[in-house]
């Protein structure tokens, strides 16, 4: 329903497939995150989203942050874990809650990288109809 999005082509069946919905996305109601085309294939019925190229970025710069920190965290744990010479006993429960924190920072960070991934191969498999203006 979106004017300014163009038509798709349907990678299952090669017909045109139009915007049926368009939802701007925002973080927490204030920083603006880009948009999702939803579309839908009027001759097969195929359904597909797109991320904006907007969103697109906004997804792939607060997925970073979250690498960087899992990988510092998880840096922390190892140095002094193995650089500790005052630690014979190995890692205590803290240092474990750490490398959780990490792990989870880390696998939180892969979802949202795949989800963008999978959004930006759904606008190569599924590319704009040129119209003759």
């Amino acid at each position: 329903m979106d004017p300014s999005e163009p038509s798709r082509r349907c990678r299952r069946c090669g017909k045109s497939a139009e915007c049926v919905e368009a939802t701007r996305m925002a973080i927490e109601g204030i920083f603006p995150s880009g948009s999702i085309y939803a579309y839908a294939c009027s001759a097969c019925g195929n359904q597909f989203k797109i991320d904006s190229v907007y969103r697109t970025i906004v997804s792939v710069l607060y997925t970073t942050p979250l690498f960087g920190l899992a990988g510092l965290v998880g840096w922390v744990a190892f140095v002094k874990y193995h650089m500790d010479p005052f630690n014979p006993t190995g890692m205590k429960q803290t240092d474990w809650m750490v490398l959780g924190v990490g792990a989870a920072m880390f696998l939180v960070g892969v979802v949202v990288l795949a989800l963008t991934l999978w959004r930006v191969a759904q606008r190569f498999r599924n590319p704009p109809i040129d119209r003759p203006g």
